[in-house]
């Protein structure tokens, strides 16, 4: 029953996270940008500064301490973040995509139905480290 449970869980939070790209990047161009234009995803030029500006929006009013309670939508958009920062193959990126995540699980934890935490939500964040090429310093008891 457990195991079937968990793969509903998966199952829902795929549908969701479909849902929520395919909302969010309309043409497939990449994601609407708040004054409803298409953000560009591409190499370099504007398209990709306006994907960061909406990443990093989007990124800072989910994490905002002011921001309300979490609902299901919100888990498929904040699992996009994090494979969003986490492609940015940085420090930074894996910092915030490890807050993400613990924003995610301090809202299950402290009772929301609505939002439930995933595997793929944890690789996601282990990936971000892996891709930060962050290594541990010489001498140190980690590794």
């Amino acid at each position: 029953t457990h195991s079937r449970l968990g793969r509903r869980q998966q199952q829902h939070g795929n549908n969701q996270e479909r849902r929520t790209a395919q909302a969010t990047s309309g043409s497939g161009q990449g994601p609407a940008t708040d004054d409803g234009n298409q953000a560009e995803d591409g190499e370099g030029g504007q398209g990709a500064s306006n994907f960061d500006q909406w990443l990093d929006r989007t990124t800072q009013r989910v994490l905002s301490p002011s921001s309300s309670r979490l609902s299901p939508p919100d888990v498929a958009l904040m699992t996009t973040l994090m494979t969003a920062h986490a492609r940015r193959s940085s420090v930074s990126g894996a910092v915030t995509c490890e807050r993400l995540l613990k924003r995610l699980v301090d809202e299950a934890d402290g009772g929301n139905d609505g939002v439930y935490v995933t595997t793929k939500m944890y690789t996601i964040a282990m990936d971000a480290w892996a891709k930060s090429q962050r290594r541990p310093l010489p001498g140190s008891s980690v590794g």
